[in-house]
């Protein structure tokens, strides 16, 4: 799905653009380039590849998802970045990457997706939609106003 949000993103820009990097996260330790292939619709693959993939097995959580991409973004000297996640988690996901980005001067762009596994309106009347919705805003909380690992107290106080 990714991969088609990021092919579509980047039809729309410059046209003699270079194929930018999809930069993949939070798909596990198993994930590679084989599995990642078979998921992807026939028109995107052919135009990705994988020098044009980084597939970060890492990190655990977004927080470690958005201290790997800093990595990946200062070896490589990105200025933009592009992050794609479902709405519910875009809130607390845009405030970490944006905190992880901002001492590198990375722009940092939003695109949220429908995925959820509820409907958004009717989210107090499905059992997942309430497990989901208050996990999600739990963890926003933490970051926000608690000890989110490896940032700065001054990070997390100035959104």
């Amino acid at each position: 799905f990714a991969g088609d949000l990021w092919y579509r993103y980047w039809e729309q820009t410059d046209p003699g653009a270079a194929v930018p990097t999809l930069y993949l996260s939070g798909m596990g330790h198993q994930s590679n380039w084989q599995s990642l292939s078979y998921q992807i619709r026939r028109g995107v693959i052919d135009v990705l590849t994988p020098k044009n993939v980084v597939l970060e097995t890492e990190s655990t959580n977004t927080e470690e998802n958005a201290k790997w991409l800093l990595d990946h973004a200062k070896r490589n000297g990105w200025t933009r970045v592009l992050l794609i996640t479902s709405r519910y988690h875009m809130k607390r996901a845009g405030l970490i990457f944006s905190k992880a980005l901002q001492p590198e001067k990375v722009k940092l762009e939003t695109l949220s997706y429908y995925q959820e596994p509820f409907e958004p309106s009717e989210w107090r009347t499905d059992v997942t939609g309430i497990r989901v919705t208050i996990t999600e805003y739990i963890k926003w909380l933490v970051f926000r106003y608690g000890v989110g690992a490896g940032f700065s107290e001054s990070a997390r106080n100035n959104p």
